[in-house]
């Protein structure tokens, strides 16, 4: 069954969640769970249940991919330098990736047509 583009754009993110915060992060500063979720959002129109978002925040943090900024009201969120470099090492994979999908591309486009 093919799924609608909102649908299709909600399972990407949910599936690249922890990515996606790190990339937030990495854009605006330091920020709390619901402040990242209100940002999907606004940015992305898709509305994600505020659970996912908290569950992706604390395993990051016990992967050392962020941390928790001190003095803060909230629990607000850092990127930190590990977080960083596995965002540099995802974008390698992203720019491999569009190179791949644009060499079968060329691919398909320079193969005959069958002649029926």
């Amino acid at each position: 069954m093919v799924k609608s583009s909102n649908e299709i754009e909600k399972r990407i993110v949910k599936s690249f969640l922890d990515i996606v915060i790190m990339s937030i992060l990495k854009e605006i500063g330091n920020l709390n769970g619901h402040e990242i979720w209100l940002c999907i959002y606004k940015k992305l129109g898709i509305l994600l249940n505020q659970g996912s978002i908290y569950s992706a925040l604390h395993a990051l943090e016990r992967a050392h991919l962020i941390r928790e900024v001190e003095d803060s009201r909230y629990r607000t969120y850092k990127l930190t330098s590990n977080g960083l470099a596995k965002l540099r090492e995802v974008d390698k994979i992203q720019k491999a990736f569009n190179l791949l999908i644009a060499q079968l591309c060329d691919r398909v486009e320079q193969t005959p047509p069958i002649q029926h």
